[in-house]
């Protein structure tokens, strides 16, 4: 396990928040090995490789290592991200893992939560978290092995795909050390000065007034990456 170099990671949980939902399994590979689903039976071995050099790989990887640390999984760095990679790339493009996937031609379709879960548990089905009005929803364990697999797959493509292209000394000196910063203060908080706060917001709104006025004028929402697009297509 020492001698291996990458660590792709993904995990699914109870629900979407890190503070008071768990871990039901977590899916990795090391290299070019098989993908392995843990239910965390073995937790002993989860944690050890966790603690390995290996570079730890993810797409939205602050997601999976918060909760990691939150259910009492210790992680050690370094971190890469194949989402920021991607939106540095391109930050009006989709960066949802299976639309990367899709886009590259890494699968053909994608498997996605909203096609695997059920609002009702059968009495042998897997709660995971997903983005209905529940927040969470029931998958068999068949699936979601198949699901979880297809994610640490194409996280691994992904990032082999952001080698090819090469990675640039921005993302590797601003982003990638900004993961493990931001992992920090997520796990430890921070100490801020509501009453600076405050003032530094009555600031920033009357400055966003003007701003907001200005757009409003060229009848362009700021908001919307397809139409800035078009205005700068526009006005080249």
């Amino acid at each position: 396990m020492n001698d291996k170099k990458l660590l792709f990671l993904d995990i699914e949980s109870t629900g979407l928040n890190p503070y008071k939902d768990s871990l039901v399994g977590i899916g990795y590979a090391f290299d070019d090995d098989p993908v392995t689903i843990s239910y965390l039976y073995d937790e002993e071995n989860i944690k050890s490789l966790l603690l390995t050099d290996a570079l730890k790989i993810g797409h939205n990887i602050n997601f999976d290592l918060l909760f990691l640390n939150q259910n009492g999984f210790k992680t050690k760095g370094p971190y890469f991200d194949t989402r920021i990679f991607f939106k540095i790339l391109d930050p009006y493009a989709k960066s949802g893992l299976k639309d990367l996937g899709l886009h590259h031609k890494f699968i053909a379709t994608a498997l996605r939560l909203e096609d695997i879960c059920v609002y009702k548990d059968k009495g042998d089905a897997i709660k995971i978290g997903c983005d209905n009005h529940q927040g969470y929803g029931y998958v068999d364990a068949v699936t979601f092995e198949k699901y979880l697999t297809q994610d640490i797959e194409l996280t691994r493509n992904l990032y082999k795909k952001a080698i090819e292209i090469g990675i640039s000394d921005y993302y590797k000196n601003i982003e990638q050390p900004l993961i493990k910063n931001i992992l920090d203060i997520e796990l430890r908080g921070i100490k801020i000065d509501k009453l600076k706060c405050e003032s530094l917001y009555l600031d920033v709104s009357k400055e966003l007034f003007i701003y907001e006025k200005y757009f409003e004028d060229l009848k362009l929402n700021p908001r919307s990456p397809k139409q800035i697009r078009e205005y700068w297509k526009k006005n080249e």
